[in-house]
């Protein structure tokens, strides 16, 4: 195969991939970059003591603090009710977001859900109460005392298997408890999500409204991964008397394809392939705080094509949408954008999009395959004349520039011949002549997987 027929197979191999991954809710690199804050932010709210003036627990929310988080973002004169109206490309697979690791489900999840604290929009290094109303971390960073407020109700419901139904039932630290002990069960399929609780130790009740989180060991992710921990309902998933089921959870159809919450939406129903609806729960705790939502209906059009999507915009079938690079640059020098019936917003997006590969399958386990193909993706024209120059190439999940970016890591360069060469090394020739590599009688072949709806 000549110099450009493999630079077209292998663009063709790379658009594959990243659109079966997408474009990554992103969150893999906030995680990292405000994780790493907040280790700096912990010790400039403990008063940045010398370590044997410290005291032994330190309050991370000081008395008088904001009673919740960004509450100074939300308008109380904002207009009640209608709706918004979004999209999303494919029909998720079930709405549980602890197996069904896309997108749209987190985002689903987000609404429906809430946590033990937020970020602050404003200075994202400072954490503030939501369902929790204080914590205490220990001088370690090993043991975070939690309490939850009282009152925070789930969101009631109707059992989809057994018709039971469910009202006024209050969120309690038992749930959080359910949450740790269903991601720890090695039956249930939540490997992503899994890796960020390894180390940790165990979750202590010590009440209905008070426990204990400890860890192991110090992980740079342990006060995201605490304070960002949403309950899970034990009585939607496990309402039976015989202990956890984890491959019960993970086929459990029905119970799967409804969310049930303590968040400022609940779920209100999901038409196969045409929507997904959430209405705005009249029992959110944060209304009495100040931070429940003035939109009554969050609604997800299925529209598969981005092109589709740029016409639904137009016609005002949706009220928000994320542009494509060729949509933002090309596409918006028309009258609905010019006479502000639309605006387009830009802003940095801490995403990134990679391939991803299996490395159980021994054909992608020596570090020279992976490298060679790297190596025959011209990432700087991908970059140019795919995402109109609309991005960075990344070295990695840190945000380019970052303090947390390491700027003497460069990009694996465009390079064939080396890439031909490391793969040489690995024992891949073209013995036969045939144009495809070979070792040992085996083709150097592999399956990659993509969203069914993209053009490529």
């Amino acid at each position: 195969m000549n110099r450009n027929g493999w630079l077209i197979f292998w663009l063709i191999l790379l658009f594959a991939a990243v659109c079966f991954f997408g474009i990554l809710t992103i969150n893999a690199i906030d995680r990292l970059n405000a994780s790493v804050r907040e280790w700096k932010a912990g010790a400039e709210r403990a008063g940045a003591m010398p370590a044997a003036a410290a005291p032994a627990a330190v309050p991370v929310v000081a008395a008088g603090a904001e009673p919740v988080a960004n509450r100074a973002y939300f308008d109380p004169a904002a207009v009640d009710g209608g709706r918004l109206v979004a999209a999303i490309q494919a029909d998720p697979q079930n709405l549980n977001y602890l197996i069904n690791n896309d997108a749209a489900t987190a985002e689903f999840h987000a609404l429906v859900n809430a946590s033990l604290a937020a970020t602050d929009y404003a200075n994202p290094d400072i954490w503030r109460p939501m369902m929790a109303e204080s914590w205490e971390i220990s001088e370690d960073r090993l043991s975070y005392h939690i309490r939850l407020r009282r009152g925070i109700l789930w969101q009631d419901f109707t059992d989809p298997v057994t018709g039971r139904r469910w009202e006024n039932r209050e969120v309690t630290a038992h749930d959080f408890k359910f949450f740790i002990d269903v991601i720890r069960n090695p039956q249930v399929n939540c490997e992503p999500l899994r890796v960020y609780y390894q180390d940790l130790d165990g979750i202590e009740i010590l009440n209905d409204y008070e426990f204990v989180v400890r860890w192991k060991r110090k992980f740079y992710g342990s006060l995201r991964c605490t304070l960002g921990m949403s309950p899970l309902a034990r009585h939607l998933y496990a309402d039976y008397p015989e202990p956890f089921d984890g491959a019960r959870f993970n086929e459990d159809n029905a119970r799967n394809r409804m969310i049930v919450g303590c968040g400022p939406y609940r779920f209100d129903r999901w038409e196969k392939d045409v929507r997904v609806v959430f209405v705005r729960n009249e029992q959110y705790f944060g209304k009495q705080l100040g931070i429940a939502p003035a939109l009554k209906y969050r609604v997800f059009e299925m529209i598969k094509l981005p092109n589709t999507r740029f016409q639904a915009l137009l016609a005002g079938r949706l009220d928000l949408l994320g542009l494509t690079p060729e949509q933002w640059e090309r596409r918006t020098d028309i009258p609905e954008f010019a006479d502000g019936k639309l605006k387009k917003f830009q802003y940095p997006g801490h995403v990134y999009t990679y391939i991803g590969y299996n490395l159980k399958l021994p054909l992608f386990q020596d570090c020279r395959v992976r490298q060679a193909l790297t190596m025959l993706v011209d990432r700087e024209k991908i970059l140019r004349d795919i995402y109109c120059g609309l991005g960075l190439v990344a070295t990695g999940p840190f945000f380019p520039g970052s303090p947390y970016a390491d700027p003497a890591i460069k990009p694996w360069p465009f390079d064939v011949a080396a890439a031909r060469k490391l793969l040489a090394e690995a024992g891949w020739r073209d013995t036969d002549q045939d144009g495809i590599l070979d070792r040992n009688g085996e083709k150097f072949s592999f399956t990659i997987m993509q969203v069914a709806s993209h053009p490529l």
